[in-house]
């Protein structure tokens, strides 16, 4: 897999100074939702119906 994305007919839309990738860290989905967890710890996961 190639780290250059390829040219997208939207990025001449884009402003000169935005990328038109980003790059992100290496994780798995349980590791991402862990640090998440610990971040966000004193916030509610799930709200439906008005249920916390």
């Amino acid at each position: 897999m190639s780290s250059i994305p390829k040219p997208r007919f939207w990025h001449q839309y884009y402003p000169e100074n935005l990328p038109t990738s980003l790059q992100y860290e290496p994780t798995t989905i349980p590791q991402a939702l862990h640090r998440s967890a610990q971040h966000f710890a004193d916030r509610a996961s799930l709200v439906f119906y008005g249920f916390r």
